[in-house]
């Protein structure tokens, strides 16, 4: 996956996808002059092909491109022309795109040119752009319908660039990219150019979707901690690009270079869970008031409405409680819109286990989980009980 940054050229693949109408694979031998080419997918298919353009993907004429000027749709057979330079066999990958192959020719090329212009990702934009601004002006001005003069002032056309696309580059949203450009207090970092965004541009004010922190180059040397690490976003300040994460295992540091990462993001890439989740709690564990006036209290709550999560377990520390005393865990979620109980099981302290495993295996919830806890024995009231859950976002 492509992670966009300020030093990222546009994807070729992605807007050839954006200009297509079909992407598909030939399932038979087009004819041996070229002029052929045969999809069987496309079989009762209305005719969107004509007059438009076969970009081919694969195969002995990659990347060549011709007019489309005649589709079947009782076969699946696409003629264009003029030929490609071999036939279309079997097994090759090809777009329709929604342009004549005279309009595609230049878009193409300038993809060409600004992947060239922009050069080696990992130096400084302003310095590729002052060497090549010309191809990339006349790039864009194809791709994107822009209207810059490559030969006016230099400074002023970046100006307009950088503005048009925001202080943190092109198409980020998903995924931002800074080096970090100062430290603060404990696991807080600065990024000067992810500024200005707004204070809760990467909050999550329930706490159970994060933003992630990925560290993607530590700067003191190859491969050192907290590169390769990701910890979640808990604090975001607009005016100073100011992060505040849980600990890394080694100190961020100026220079390291750092991905900011949508939760959704996170989510689909599946490489973090979040942190395993532990704490404490003194309550009136006999006399409180819970559901419907039951007594009890309540101890933790696991995950938030409409949030798809898997819990793979949940353990209650009971040692705190009176021996002998009885104790009641349940639990309670939403069930079509009414919270209902869903487990409900007594355990003796001194005879069950010290550490109770309320959930010891995966079940997926997508609303809030409530724990429940009472003691049959008032002496346990403002007792601490103790409690370790783990989640995984879905």
């Amino acid at each position: 996956m492509v992670m966009p940054s300020l030093h990222q050229a546009l994807d070729r693949d992605a807007i050839l996808r954006a200009l297509s109408s079909f992407y598909g694979i030939t399932t038979a031998d087009g004819n041996l002059a070229g002029t052929t080419l045969i999809c069987s997918t496309l079989i009762g298919s209305n005719d969107f092909i004509s007059t438009k353009t076969i970009l081919l993907q694969s195969g002995d004429s990659i990347y060549e491109h011709r007019n489309a000027t005649a589709f079947d749709t009782l076969t699946g057979q696409i003629t264009v022309n003029p030929a490609f330079s071999s036939q279309v066999l079997a097994g090759t990958s090809f777009y329709v795109l929604n342009t004549a192959a005279v309009d595609i020719a230049p878009i193409l090329a300038a993809l060409a040119a600004i992947q060239a212009a922009v050069g080696d990702p990992s130096a400084d934009i302003l310095t590729s752009l002052t060497a090549k601004w010309g191809d990339i002006a006349r790039s864009l001005d194809l791709i994107l319908g822009a209207r810059w003069d490559a030969a006016g002032d230099l400074g002023t056309d970046i100006a307009a660039l950088l503005a048009a696309v925001g202080p943190v580059g092109i198409s980020q949203g998903l995924c931002y990219y800074g080096v970090v450009t100062a430290l603060g207090g404990p696991n807080e970092f600065f990024i000067a150019t992810l500024a200005g965004l707004g204070n809760a541009k990467f909050i999550d004010l329930a706490g159970v979707a994060p933003y992630y922190a990925f560290v993607l180059r530590d700067a003191s040397g190859p491969g050192a901690a907290p590169q390769g690490e990701a910890q979640p976003i808990t604090n975001y300040g607009s005016a100073t690009g100011g992060f505040i994460t849980n600990p890394f295992t080694a100190p961020v540091a100026v220079d390291d270079e750092i991905l900011i990462i949508h939760p959704y993001l996170a989510r689909i890439m599946n490489l973090y869970g979040y942190p395993p989740a532990t704490g404490n709690l003194p309550a009136n564990w006999n006399s409180g008031v819970a559901t419907s006036g039951n007594p009890g209290a309540d101890l933790v709550t696991l995950g938030a409405a409409n949030v798809k999560n898997k819990v793979h377990s949940l353990l209650v520390d009971i040692s705190g409680l009176t021996l002998a005393a009885t104790i009641r865990v349940r639990l309670f979620q939403l069930v079509n819109g009414v919270e209902r109980e869903v487990y409900n099981q007594t355990f003796v302290q001194g005879t069950d286990p010290d550490g109770l495993w309320i959930i010891n295996g995966t079940v997926g919830i997508h609303e809030a989980l409530r724990v429940e806890l009472h003691s049959n024995n008032a002496l346990d009231d403002m007792a601490v009980v103790g409690y370790d859950y783990m989640l995984e976002a879905m």
